[in-house]
């Protein structure tokens, strides 16, 4: 067996983070009354201005239906805003001022535990490159082939 051989899987060293980070989410998520998809919406919205319900279904990966029942539960509690296109076929989502506060709370909560986590995981000066090198690992991920 090689050092490589000792190690976890990347499947399940991913899966084992995924879990804890979302473990260590929920409470922040429940103290700001959203679920984990009402926060990937918001979080989705947050680098555009506006964006047509189609490509945020895509951008999410949540099937147009359940998107909208997400945006309904956002609209009604003032935290996104949805317009139709003057031709009205199309729906245009984008986050209130309330959103953007609630969104930016949020993040800066997730992302002190992030950096905790990182801090006890790898120390203090491992936290910026393990966080850089997920960044890759999770953008190559996107481009993987199943062939």
């Amino acid at each position: 067996m090689t050092g490589d051989d000792r190690g976890m899987d990347l499947g399940a060293a991913a899966g084992a983070l995924a879990r804890a980070m979302v473990a260590a989410e929920t409470p922040i998520l429940d103290e700001a009354g959203l679920s984990m998809w009402e926060y990937v919406v918001l979080d989705a919205l947050a680098d555009a201005t506006a964006i047509s319900q189609a490509d945020l279904s895509q951008r999410t990966r949540r099937d147009p239906t359940r998107l909208g029942h997400l945006l309904d539960a956002l609209s009604d509690r003032g935290l996104v805003d949805r317009a139709r296109s003057t031709d009205r076929r199309r729906v245009t989502v984008s986050m209130t001022i309330a959103g953007q506060q609630a969104h930016a709370r949020v993040k800066r909560q997730i992302r002190a535990m992030e950096e905790s986590f990182l801090r006890s995981a790898v120390g203090d000066g491992g936290g910026a490159t393990a966080r850089a090198l997920l960044s890759r690992l999770g953008q190559a991920a996107g481009e993987l082939s199943t062939d």
